[in-house]
Protein backbone atom coordinates (compact mmCIF):
# COMPACT_ATOMS: atom_id res chain seq x y z
CA UNK A 1 0.00 0.00 0.00
CA UNK A 2 1.36 3.42 -0.95
CA UNK A 3 1.43 5.96 1.83
CA UNK A 4 1.68 9.73 1.56
CA UNK A 5 5.09 11.14 2.44
CA UNK A 6 4.11 14.81 2.58
CA UNK A 7 1.35 17.23 1.75
CA UNK A 8 1.53 20.87 0.69
CA UNK A 9 -1.32 23.28 1.27
CA UNK A 10 -1.87 27.01 1.52
CA UNK A 11 -3.72 28.92 4.22
CA UNK A 12 -3.91 32.71 4.39
CA UNK A 13 -0.66 33.18 2.53
CA UNK A 14 1.30 30.53 4.45
CA UNK A 15 2.51 27.42 2.67
CA UNK A 16 2.33 24.37 4.96
CA UNK A 17 4.45 21.32 4.24
CA UNK A 18 3.50 18.45 6.51
CA UNK A 19 5.70 15.37 6.43
CA UNK A 20 3.64 12.34 7.37
CA UNK A 21 6.63 10.05 7.79
CA UNK A 22 10.36 10.72 7.95
CA UNK A 23 11.31 11.95 4.48
CA UNK A 24 14.18 10.79 2.34
CA UNK A 25 16.44 13.34 0.66
CA UNK A 26 14.47 12.80 -2.56
CA UNK A 27 11.14 13.39 -0.76
CA UNK A 28 12.49 16.58 0.79
CA UNK A 29 13.85 17.87 -2.54
CA UNK A 30 10.49 17.08 -4.20
CA UNK A 31 8.69 19.06 -1.49
CA UNK A 32 11.06 22.01 -2.01
CA UNK A 33 10.38 21.86 -5.76
CA UNK A 34 6.60 21.78 -5.15
CA UNK A 35 6.72 24.78 -2.81
CA UNK A 36 8.82 26.78 -5.28
CA UNK A 37 5.96 26.42 -7.76
CA UNK A 38 3.45 27.99 -5.35
CA UNK A 39 2.61 31.58 -6.30
CA UNK A 40 2.91 33.05 -2.81
CA UNK A 41 5.68 31.24 -0.98
CA UNK A 42 7.23 33.93 1.21
CA UNK A 43 5.81 32.33 4.38
CA UNK A 44 6.58 28.64 4.76
CA UNK A 45 5.99 26.20 7.61
CA UNK A 46 7.74 22.83 7.37
CA UNK A 47 6.31 20.36 9.91
CA UNK A 48 8.75 17.58 10.75
CA UNK A 49 6.86 16.30 13.79
CA UNK A 50 7.36 12.79 12.37
CA UNK A 51 11.11 13.18 12.79
CA UNK A 52 13.88 12.79 10.26
CA UNK A 53 16.46 10.10 9.55
CA UNK A 54 19.04 12.05 7.59
CA UNK A 55 22.71 12.63 8.33
CA UNK A 56 24.26 16.05 8.84
CA UNK A 57 25.84 16.14 5.34
CA UNK A 58 22.41 15.43 3.81
CA UNK A 59 20.83 18.24 5.86
CA UNK A 60 23.58 20.63 4.72
CA UNK A 61 23.01 19.60 1.08
CA UNK A 62 19.26 20.20 1.46
CA UNK A 63 19.95 23.64 2.94
CA UNK A 64 22.13 24.55 -0.04
CA UNK A 65 19.47 23.20 -2.41
CA UNK A 66 16.73 25.24 -0.71
CA UNK A 67 18.92 28.33 -0.76
CA UNK A 68 19.36 27.96 -4.52
CA UNK A 69 15.61 27.53 -5.08
CA UNK A 70 14.08 30.12 -2.75
CA UNK A 71 15.31 33.53 -3.84
CA UNK A 72 12.36 35.75 -2.89
CA UNK A 73 13.48 38.48 -0.47
CA UNK A 74 11.82 38.90 2.94
CA UNK A 75 10.73 35.27 3.29
CA UNK A 76 10.01 33.69 6.67
CA UNK A 77 10.46 29.97 7.25
CA UNK A 78 9.35 28.06 10.33
CA UNK A 79 10.60 24.53 10.90
CA UNK A 80 8.60 22.48 13.41
CA UNK A 81 10.85 19.87 15.00
CA UNK A 82 9.64 18.64 18.40
CA UNK A 83 12.22 15.89 18.93
CA UNK A 84 15.80 16.68 19.95
CA UNK A 85 17.54 15.05 16.97
CA UNK A 86 15.42 16.76 14.31
CA UNK A 87 15.61 20.08 16.16
CA UNK A 88 19.41 19.83 16.32
CA UNK A 89 19.76 18.84 12.68
CA UNK A 90 17.66 21.81 11.60
CA UNK A 91 19.77 24.15 13.70
CA UNK A 92 22.63 22.93 11.47
CA UNK A 93 20.32 23.59 8.51
CA UNK A 94 19.81 27.13 9.87
CA UNK A 95 23.52 27.84 9.83
CA UNK A 96 23.98 26.41 6.33
CA UNK A 97 20.85 28.16 4.99
CA UNK A 98 21.49 31.54 6.60
CA UNK A 99 21.29 34.48 4.23
CA UNK A 100 19.80 37.94 4.13
CA UNK A 101 16.79 36.86 2.03
CA UNK A 102 15.22 34.39 4.46
CA UNK A 103 14.49 34.52 8.16
CA UNK A 104 14.32 30.94 9.44
CA UNK A 105 13.58 29.69 12.95
CA UNK A 106 13.27 26.15 14.30
CA UNK A 107 10.37 25.63 16.72
CA UNK A 108 9.37 22.77 18.99
CA UNK A 109 5.63 23.20 18.26
CA UNK A 110 3.38 24.23 15.41
CA UNK A 111 1.57 26.55 17.83
CA UNK A 112 4.76 28.53 18.48
CA UNK A 113 5.59 28.64 14.77
CA UNK A 114 2.12 29.93 13.93
CA UNK A 115 2.36 32.56 16.66
CA UNK A 116 5.55 33.81 14.99
CA UNK A 117 3.75 34.03 11.62
CA UNK A 118 0.48 35.43 12.91
CA UNK A 119 1.65 38.42 14.89
CA UNK A 120 -1.97 39.56 14.93
CA UNK A 121 -2.68 38.92 11.24
CA UNK A 122 -4.48 35.56 11.20
CA UNK A 123 -7.51 34.38 13.14
CA UNK A 124 -6.79 31.98 16.01
CA UNK A 125 -9.55 29.67 14.84
CA UNK A 126 -9.31 28.33 11.33
CA UNK A 127 -11.70 25.83 9.83
CA UNK A 128 -10.44 23.11 7.46
CA UNK A 129 -12.37 24.58 4.50
CA UNK A 130 -9.96 27.54 4.51
CA UNK A 131 -7.16 25.25 3.38
CA UNK A 132 -6.41 25.04 -0.33
CA UNK A 133 -4.99 21.64 -1.21
CA UNK A 134 -2.00 21.86 -3.50
CA UNK A 135 -0.24 18.49 -3.71
CA UNK A 136 0.38 15.24 -1.92
CA UNK A 137 3.49 13.24 -2.75
CA UNK A 138 3.10 9.50 -2.62
CA UNK A 139 6.08 7.16 -2.36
Amino acid sequence: MTKNVYSVCSLDGIIFVDFLKPPSVVNFRNAIDDVVLCEQNQLRLWDLSCGIKLATPEIKALARYAKSKFTTPFSKVAIVAPDKLTFGLFRVHDVEREDSLVEQIVFRSKHDAMAWFKQGTLNDTVSPEHFRFLKTDQN
